[in-house]
């Protein structure tokens, strides 16, 4: 009986999974920078994958440092129109 539960469970999270990567909604994420790519774009990793992200302000306003955890916006939830919108405060 466990093992048809967690089936179930499995199948419905897919389904949900699958749901929401296709719509097209703003997401915003939590990242950490790793590298300054100049150019005002920057390597930031997400949930362990690293992406080259440009940000949203010009450098002479913000520049992000090595470590710094920013947060990404996701336009209408395609990776190729993702930004840096901050830096989060602790």
């Amino acid at each position: 009986m466990n093992n048809i539960k967690e089936s179930m469970f499995d199948g419905i999270k897919y389904l949900i999974d699958r749901a929401i990567s296709k719509a097209k909604f703003d997401r915003t994420e939590q990242g950490t920078i790793i590298s300054n790519l100049g150019n005002n774009k920057y390597t930031v990793r997400i949930d362990g994958v690293e992406y080259s992200i440009p940000s949203s302000l010009p450098s002479s306003i913000v520049v992000y440092s090595v470590n710094d955890t920013v947060l990404v916006t996701y336009f209408k939830n395609q990776l190729d129109n993702a930004y840096i919108i901050g830096k989060v405060v602790k």
